[in-house]
């Protein structure tokens, strides 16, 4: 549990530097490692969006459909699938994925519902 909780923390560190590049380096040297299996999805969905903000789409796809795979009841991987395909201009497809997170946010009585509804309303 103390390994995790470093490396955690160390992932972090790339991420509040801006840094992509130290990110996918460290990402790499812990992707052997049951890191992810670990973790938390809000950790995951952070590290996602990160590299979204980075401009790595396919990346940010990778780990929130691993979320996704993990926790299918959760919106938030949904709703990080929604940012993608918006920041990718796919627009449908990007509605398609925030109207299932509102759906599924309603269903599971999610907190971020109003997130994910100003995330659809922002698409008109």
């Amino acid at each position: 549990k103390n390994r995790f909780e470093l490396l955690r923390k160390l992932s972090f560190m790339p991420i509040m530097d801006g840094d992509l590049k130290a990110f996918n380096d460290y990402f790499n040297l812990i992707r052997s490692t049951n890191f992810l299996t670990l973790s938390h999805a809000n950790h995951i969905y952070r590290y996602g969006l990160f590299r979204l903000q980075q401009g790595d789409t396919d990346g940010a796809t990778e780990l929130f459909q691993y979320i996704n795979a993990r926790e299918p009841e959760n919106a938030l991987p949904i709703n990080g699938l929604g940012l993608v395909a918006k920041v990718k201009n796919e627009k449908s497809k990007a509605r398609d994925f925030f109207e299932k997170a509102v759906m599924m946010a309603e269903k599971n009585q999610d907190f971020r519902i109003q997130e994910y509804r100003n995330n659809l309303q922002q698409l008109d």
